[in-house]
């Protein structure tokens, strides 16, 4: 088994742990909650999905991607997005984003508001993709050009007001949070 990252939510004393099988014999992962203090394990919940990505805690909820690759990555790869509620294990939301034949690394996924803002690297490209929290509607999706100035160096995406602000290795575009358009973009 693969241990993937743990996560604290501070809020409740709760960590949160994963652990993935051999994703090419379809094991899937399991996800366990479990009070920090004294590791007695609150719950635990299989998901059918071959690897976790980037669990992100939100005061008494987790996101999590959940990849499902096909044999060889031959055919359709899947991402989706898990809203777990951390103190029950119960799924808040659940809504597939990507599929396609190409890799696709989830990075970061940021809680802005009413959305989701994921962040992932593709072969030949990044994606930032907007996902509504409660609907689990993908508000946009944008692909740009891969930056080699954020692969090295992981850089945070940034909201004001009704604003992200994705940086790059030579400029800063500002984009709608909600339709994904740009409003601005300023050369360093």
């Amino acid at each position: 088994m693969i241990q993937e990252p743990r996560v604290e939510l501070l809020d409740e004393k709760i960590l949160i742990t994963g652990f993935c099988g051999n994703w090419d014999d379809g094991d899937g992962c399991t996800i366990s909650a479990l009070r920090k203090h004294t590791g007695i394990e609150l719950w635990k919940k299989d998901y059918n999905v071959s690897e976790t990505k980037m669990i992100t805690p939100d005061k008494s909820i987790f996101s999590f991607v959940g990849m499902t690759y096909a044999p060889g990555f031959e055919g359709e790869n899947k991402a989706v997005l898990y809203s777990v509620d951390a103190l029950e294990g119960e799924t808040i939301l659940k809504t597939e984003f990507w599929v396609g034949e190409e890799r696709y690394r989830p990075r970061k996924i940021y809680h802005f508001g009413a959305n989701y803002i994921i962040e992932a690297d593709a072969v030949d490209s990044r994606h930032i993709t907007a996902i509504n929290c409660e609907t689990g509607l993908v508000r946009w999706d944008l692909e740009l050009d891969k930056d080699p100035f954020v692969r090295g160096k992981p850089v945070d995406i940034v909201w004001s007001d009704s604003l992200i602000i994705i940086p790059s290795s030579e400029e800063l575009k500002a984009y709608n949070l909600y339709s994904g358009q740009m409003k601005w973009s300023y050369d360093y």
